[in-house]
């Protein structure tokens, strides 16, 4: 065989082996994960039953886990968040950390403290869970109470 056919077929077969390489990374190399998404969300809303009006502010820092397609892992992702809602009985903060391993599963945790200001009779107090309860004896009562509360919370939820 001469020199100059050993030449081309030395480099025939190198450019093979590296086209076979580049094949390979690119068939290998997962999709990148898309960014994180940071959204804040303002509401205003109104109630009729016990008279009212929220405005609330929501934060949310959600960054995906998966760039899948796949309906299992489409919507796995690790979030944060916040809250604050004001009315003029109360105002509540609250921070939460959410996971989803998979598209169907979604376990968050978080803490909401609240303050009530003693208006509206929002925060009432009882005796026993036995008292009476319905509109006429919450009237009747005039015990509205100003003071704190705080809610801890681990929610599992299939969706």
């Amino acid at each position: 065989m001469g020199k100059s056919l050993r030449i081309v077929i030395a480099a025939l077969s190198m450019s093979g082996f590296t086209a076979v390489c580049a094949e390979a990374q690119t068939v290998s190399r997962p999709a990148a994960v898309p960014a994180a998404v940071k959204e804040l969300r303002s509401q205003l809303g109104a109630s009729i039953n016990n008279a009212g009006l929220q405005q609330s502010f929501d934060f949310t820092w959600r960054r995906p886990l998966s760039a899948s397609k796949s309906v299992l892992m489409s919507e796995a992702h690790l979030a944060i968040g916040g809250t604050v809602a004001a009315t003029p009985a109360s105002v509540r903060g609250g921070a939460w950390i959410e996971f989803a391993p998979v598209s169907f599963f979604v376990i968050r945790a978080g803490v909401d403290p609240s303050q009530y200001f003693g208006t509206f009779h929002s925060l009432t107090s009882f005796e026993t869970r036995l008292d009476a309860f319905d509109p006429d004896a919450r009237k009747a009562r005039d015990a509205a109470k100003s003071g704190r509360t705080t809610k801890l919370y681990i929610t599992p939820t299939l969706q």
